[in-house]
């Protein structure tokens, strides 16, 4: 229970932040990069973090049924702006295995 409130507390502060900044960065990706830096101060992550990320991560295939009844639900602007999503679908994800590859040779060398 207490590392899903430490999980709540951190969506919390980043919502917050998020409204308070008018950053153009959702409140849960500003709460996640605050937890990570925390953890990353802190040299590790906590039992009952792992614990309850752990628990929450089963519930992850979850999350997609909406996003597939969303766009079923509007197939004709799939159709008309395919290429746009196609086109940020590829750059995105290159970006972020880039990202994690150069990470990942940065943490090897340490």
């Amino acid at each position: 229970m207490r590392g899903l409130l430490w999980l709540l507390v951190f969506l919390l502060l980043g919502e917050a932040l998020a409204t308070w900044t008018g950053l153009p960065v959702s409140g849960p990706v500003i709460g996640m990069a605050m937890l990570l830096a925390v953890l990353c101060l802190r040299g590790g992550v906590p039992e009952s973090i792992d614990t309850a990320a752990s628990q929450l991560i089963l519930l992850l295939p979850l999350f997609v049924i909406p996003a597939g009844v969303g766009v079923l639900a509007h197939l004709d602007l799939v159709r008309a702006n395919g290429f746009a999503i196609a086109m940020a679908i590829v750059l995105s994800t290159s970006a972020a295995l880039l990202l994690t590859g150069r990470l990942a040779q940065r943490k090897e060398r340490s």
